[in-house]
């Protein structure tokens, strides 16, 4: 196989009993190569059922990107549109779920995916501030916060 992707994640509670964080990482076959698909999701801290919101957007956001792009048999130009689709998707499944109570009113979660081509080509985006580094000699950051933090630094 000419393709080989290496992929690690480590989730760390920080300063909350609960760790609210879940992790996706997933190989997918296309005809023009394999993707493989990096997705981290962590649950609003303070808001209720972080946990399911997130595990909810990394399977979510997966299974959306999964089906539509074996539904896709050329991907020129395209990919970034379907990551798009997964985010708004994504974001509009976890309203609905939490709209359903069961103690799930009002939980919400961020949202940092990539999309890597065999050839190395990557699509990344974020939702709320979880973000993507590149490591290298220093860590790049390559997504912004969406915060109110960040509005102030800008």
């Amino acid at each position: 196989d000419k393709y080989r992707f290496n992929a690690c994640s480590r989730s760390v509670a920080g300063i909350r009993p609960e760790n609210e964080d879940a992790c996706e990482v997933c190989r997918i076959s296309h005809p023009t190569g394999p993707f493989l698909l990096l997705a981290i999701a962590d649950g609003l801290g303070g808001h209720p059922a972080g946990e399911v919101a997130s595990n909810l957007a990394v399977r979510t956001f997966s299974g959306i990107i999964n089906d539509r792009l074996l539904a896709l048999p050329e991907l020129t130009g395209i990919a970034w549109v379907l990551v798009e689709l997964a985010f708004r998707e994504t974001n509009s499944r976890v309203i609905a779920a939490s709209e359903q109570g069961d103690g799930l009113q009002g939980m919400g979660t961020t949202l940092v995916a990539a999309l890597v081509s065999g050839e190395g080509h990557c699509i990344i985006g974020n939702v709320g501030d979880s973000r993507a580094y590149l490591v290298g000699e220093r860590l790049e950051p390559l997504t912004r916060d969406h915060s109110r933090v960040q509005e102030l630094v800008d």
